[in-house]
Parts: C-alpha cells; sequence; structure tokens
C-alpha cells in the first residue's frame, strides 16, 4: 500500500484506540475537505468526503481499513498513463454525487472492496482517444486485424499476442444502420463524378443483407462496384465499363464455412466486415488508366438505432466484460446522429457524432486498467444523455459525455499488480 497516497483535510470524532498487540483506530465519523488519493492508475480527488464507522487495523501484523458508509461529493477520478508520465490524464470521470451506503474496505492485499455505489450527475471526457494507456492498449483488440495481420483468424487478434480475440458480441446487435453516403471521385473514361448513395441498412441478429446493400447504391455506381461471393470468400470488386479485363478486387473478406452457408443467402455477420484483405497486385493490373481517385467522401445523416441482447466480451488474459444480466439485454436503445467527412486535398471543418443510451447493464472479471484490475458483479446505467465524439475527418479525438446515473454492485479493485 505504500505507493497508495491518501492526503486531504481531516477532521474526525469518537475517536478510539484500543488493542496493545492488535492494535485498533476507530472513528464514529471522518470528514475531509478535500480529499485525495492515488490506487494504481488512478487518481481521486473529492471535494469534500464523508466516511462513517472507519476502522483501521494491524491484526496479525496486516493493515486495513473499513468503513460502514461514505459519500462523496464533488469527485472527480482521473485515469493516468504511468509509463508516459509527460502525456497529461488520459480520460477524467466527474461526478457530483457518489454514495457507498455499505462502505468499503481495503486491505494489506491492495484489493479496494466496494459492495454498493450510486452515482448521479456524471460527466466523462478524453481528449484524444486514440492515445491509448501503453498498459491498456496491449490488450485491445486489432480492429482490422485481417489488414494489419494476414495471418490472423477471422475473429482477428489481440494487439501485441497471437491470441485471438472474439468478436462474437457483435452477433448480439440488431436495430438499423442508416447513413447518405456522398463521393467525390475522378474515374478513368467517366472523369469526375459526384453522388450521394442512401443506406438504409436493417441488422438482425448481427447480419445485414450485403445484396441490399448494394441495391442502395444507384445505377452508375452498381456499373463499377460488385459486390459477390468467390472462392470462399465475400469480395468488392471494381470493373469499370467499356474497359475489357479490368476487373480487380478491391476488398475481400475471407469465409468460413458457416459464413459461407450465411453469404449464400445475402447476408454477413458484422464481425467478419472486421477481417478484411487487401488482395495483392493481380494479372493485368498494371497501375495505369485504370485507378479511381477519391477526392471526397462523406457520411452524412448518419441515424443509427440500435439493441443489444446479452453478450460478452472476452478479453483473454486482460479480463472479460459481461453485457446484460441473464435475459435483461445489454442496450435497451442507443442511438448515434451526425456527420463525417474527409477530402484528400482540402481542410474540412471537424464534425461529430453524438450518441444517446437507454438502459445499459454489464459487468466486469479482472478487467485490466494498466497496473490495476477491476471487477463489478453488476454495473447499470440509467440514462446516457449524450455522448459526443469529435472527428477530424474519419479520425476521432474528443469524447465528452453526460449520464443521469449509475450504480454498481460489488466492485473490486486490485492495485497490487505491475
Amino acid at each position: 500500500m505504500a505507493d497508495n497516497k491518501l492526503v486531504g483535510d481531516f477532521r474526525a470524532d469518537a475517536l478510539v484506540l484500543s488493542g496493545s498487540e492488535q492494535p485498533n483506530l476507530e472513528l464514529h465519523r471522518l470528514v475531509s475537505e478535500p480529499f485525495n488519493s492515488k490506487f494504481g492508475d488512478f487518481e481521486l480527488h473529492a471535494q469534500k468526503i464523508v466516511v462513517e464507522g472507519v476502522c483501521a487495523s494491524m491484526a496479525a501484523g496486516k493493515r486495513a481499513i473499513s468503513a460502514s458508509a461514505a459519500s462523496l461529493f464533488g469527485l472527480e477520478l482521473t485515469l493516468l498513463d504511468r509509463r508516459a508520465p509527460d502525456s497529461g490524464p488520459f480520460a477524467r470521470l466527474c461526478l457530483d454525487k457518489v454514495e457507498l451506503p455499505r462502505g468499503f474496505q481495503f486491505a494489506e492485499d491492495s484489493v479496494l472492496r466496494v459492495p454498493e455505489i450510486v452515482a448521479s450527475d456524471i460527466s466523462v471526457a478524453t481528449e484524444d482517444i486514440v492515445r491509448l494507456p501503453e498498459a491498456i492498449r496491449a490488450g485491445l483488440p486489432a480492429t482490422a486485424a485481417g489488414a494489419q495481420n494476414p495471418d490472423s483468424s477471422a475473429s482477428g487478434t489481440r494487439a501485441g499476442s497471437g491470441t485471438p480475440f472474439d468478436f462474437t458480441f457483435l452477433d448480439a446487435i440488431g436495430g438499423h444502420l442508416n447513413v447518405d453516403l456522398f463521393l467525390d471521385v475522378t474515374i478513368p473514361v467517366l472523369g469526375g463524378w459526384c453522388e450521394t448513395h442512401e443506406f438504409r441498412i436493417p441488422i438482425r441478429g448481427g447480419t445485414f443483407d450485403f445484396a441490399r446493400f448494394e441495391g442502395d447504391i444507384n445505377w452508375l455506381t452498381r456499373s463499377v462496384l460488385d459486390i459477390e461471393v468467390k472462392d470462399r470468400k465475400l469480395i468488392l470488386e471494381k470493373d469499370l465499363p467499356l474497359i475489357p479485363f479490368d476487373n480487380k478486387v478491391l476488398l475481400a473478406w475471407p469465409l468460413d464455412a458457416d459464413e459461407l452457408n450465411l453469404a449464400r443467402r445475402n447476408r454477413t455477420r458484422l464481425r467478419t466486415l472486421l477481417t478484411w484483405e487487401i488482395p495483392p497486385g493481380q494479372p493485368g493490373d498494371d497501375g495505369k488508366g485504370s485507378a479511381i481517385d477519391l477526392n471526397q467522401i462523406a457520411t452524412r445523416n448518419i441515424d443509427i438505432a440500435l439493441g443489444m441482447k446479452p453478450s460478452q466480451i472476452d478479453l483473454g488474459d486482460s479480463g472479460r466484460i459481461r453485457l446484460g444480466h441473464g435475459d435483461e439485454p445489454a442496450v435497451e436503445q442507443l442511438t448515434v446522429r451526425g456527420d463525417l467527412e474527409y477530402a484528400t486535398d482540402k481542410t474540412l471543418p471537424d464534425t461529430t457524432l453524438r450518441g444517446t443510451a437507454q438502459a445499459l447493464r454489464a459487468g466486469l472479471d479482472a478487467l485490466s486498467t494498466g497496473a490495476s484490475t477491476v471487477s463489478a458483479q453488476r454495473i447499470d446505467v440509467d440514462t446516457i444523455d449524450y455522448v459526443t465524439v469529435s472527428f477530424t475527418g474519419f479520425l476521432p479525438h474528443r469524447l465528452t459525455g453526460s449520464i443521469d446515473r449509475i450504480a454498481i454492485t460489488d466492485l473490486l479493485v486490485d492495485t497490487g499488480r505491475g
């Protein structure tokens, strides 16, 4: 516990010292204004903390501190990247009030145990989403496993390891994804061309109808791009009109037996798209006269409404995230609105995506946050008022959010790692 420092302006009443061989310190009530603490990769600051029934003991030579109840006001929790101390905080969570009605226990084994937490009026922010703390990044999945690791399995791999990462939790998603896709391209023979495609994509059981997706592309683009199943792969192919032998596979998605049967019914899984491949140069491809030049791409009027049935995200040695509780869904309703725009030859204003959610349910099993692990039997989020993510082109950077209430049951933070 030497690295876990507590600092504050403390006041206490009903002080009791007992036990000559195993001394105990008991406080009826402890107040600190303010309160500052460090737990592993986290820094905690509070304007005021009130703790009831405090007991600090040295039983059998082991130090421990517990309380029967606690309340924190004006709380700020900061996640740091201690391997890059000059880079500033990675994320910050602010809470108007946090109550621990059944207290807490922090023992010699550097484990903080909290039976129940209820937090209200919460805000979260990070200035740079893509700058993850190194210790966390090592345990997260690669998002484009097929492109960045051609030897990876269809389920992807976790960054920094050859262990397969399981994306099957995406099969629990249902709802719709609607977007107007604007393209400004230069096509051989046809020349410059701008067009908007209105995609209206129902999602069922984590799958969508790619034939309907292709049907949402207007006739001119369909004469240039084709989606089909070939050689146990789903392929996106360029086939320019009036130019013979110009066929070229732009992207390919390997299909296992189950995915192949699904594709024969014109459906594919969302998680299959994460294993894309860029094929090597193909016969007849000399790179001359047949390139499609992308000038600008924009996804406008994004309208996403999704729900998620119970599932889980298995991170192997980095822990597990349980999504949903029993028969209760992980997400009852998630909505996303906004626009994204990218251009190759000019700077466009930043854009944003804004999301809201109703009734999020989850749990954590030994989830690694760097030098610490976090577990929680239940996490219930009543309402996420909004989450806003700012983008430069298609690259996210700043995230802010506001949440009404979070209830956590059986929280355990092990700060003894590393």
